[in-house]
């Protein structure tokens, strides 16, 4: 998949910078994008930032998903967001937690109507013994992406039902 590159005011300086979004790893049940943003510096030369999609998306996301049973059904939790995912694991053992990672994406629209040029999405899956050996996936994330002085955060995480 070739790499898709858009201009974009990615750190609301006025200036725009290119957003460089590419493939990074697929597969069954895996689909890794990376972003760079390439800014121009004032010698000339061009500084690439990548988002640390393997520790941020992956690892830092991971730590903040959590499932919780309650009385028979089933949540996935993401702060104070509750989706409910009894359907997946009905006639299994409760799963021990949810992680993210292998499902890394990135829209950048620089006519965002709100103002968000950069979208992070991806998805969580189910972990636990009767969950193997293939992967259950239990809920859509998107986030917006700031970008400011070389660093990305993630705001806005959202939990959203499988589409």
């Amino acid at each position: 998949m070739a790499p898709r590159l858009r201009q974009v005011d990615a750190d609301g300086d006025g200036a725009e910078e290119l957003a460089v979004v590419c493939c990074y790893g697929s597969g069954t049940g895996v689909s890794i994008e990376q972003l760079h943003i390439v800014e121009k510096n004032e010698d000339g030369t061009l500084t690439d930032y990548r988002l640390p999609e393997d520790d941020f998306c992956g690892g830092q996301l991971t730590a903040a998903l959590r499932v919780e049973t309650v009385e028979g059904r089933t949540f996935a939790v993401l702060g104070r967001e509750l989706l409910e995912i009894t359907e997946l694991t009905e006639g299994r053992t409760p799963p021990q937690g949810l992680a993210a990672g292998s499902i890394v994406g990135f829209d950048v629209d620089p006519d965002d109507p709100y103002g968000v040029p950069i979208r992070f999405r991806g998805s969580a899956w189910l972990e636990g013994e009767d969950y193997l050996p293939t992967v259950w996936y239990a809920a859509d994330l998107s986030a917006c992406v700031r970008f400011e002085n070389g660093m990305f955060t993630l705001s806005g995480l959202h939990l959203d039902g499988i589409e």
